[in-house]
């Protein structure tokens, strides 16, 4: 194969590559004639698009993405402030989650640092969900007095998040995988 004279490969049967190629072609050839400055071309975008303007229905911002309903600040917040959840606001006994106050019970004096880092050694600092690194020791009954080392797993933080609801599924799964895999 023939090189151009930049060096780079000829283009199909020229004697230049497509880059020099396309710097030689002038008036009608060119593939950017008829077209003003900005690439447009009768009022539109060389796509098809009009020039018609696109406003953020929130706060009446210019859109620079004409598929966008809401500027980048307006979406964000209406994710961030929950907005679209069902729940958003509701705390505390309000909460479909709330059981009573029982995660101000206190834990047992066996719940202790060394018997953490047991347990985290034991699963090889593991998450026994999603298997990414574990820091965070699950009790799998959910009562905070029974520390044996056959009621406690190790999880991430956001598998840990998600155990605090649906508890009898995640009990059933824990205790489960407890009998299967660890023998206890």
């Amino acid at each position: 194969m023939d090189k151009c004279i930049c060096g780079n490969l000829k283009w199909e049967e020229s004697k230049h590559c497509q880059k020099c190629y396309l710097k030689t072609l002038k008036g009608k050839n060119h593939p950017m004639y008829g077209a003003n400055r900005k690439g447009l071309k009768n009022g539109n975008y060389k796509d098809g698009r009009s020039l018609k303007k696109y406003y953020c229905t929130d706060c009446t911002k210019e859109l620079k993405n004409y598929l966008a309903k809401r500027c980048r600040s307006c979406h964000s917040k209406r994710i961030n402030q929950g907005i679209n959840n069902p729940m958003y606001g509701k705390k505390g006994i309000l909460s479909p989650q709330w059981l009573g106050g029982i995660s101000f019970d206190p834990y047992s004096l066996d719940w202790t640092n060394e018997l953490r880092e047991q347990i985290r050694k034991r699963d090889n600092y593991t998450c026994q969900l999603c298997h990414k690194k574990g820091n965070t020791v699950h009790h799998i009954d959910y009562n905070k007095q029974n520390c044996k080392e056959d009621n406690l797993i190790t999880l991430c933080r956001r598998c840990h998040n998600k155990t605090s609801a649906n508890r009898d599924y995640w009990f059933a799964y824990f205790t489960y995988l407890m009998e299967n895999y660890y023998g206890c």
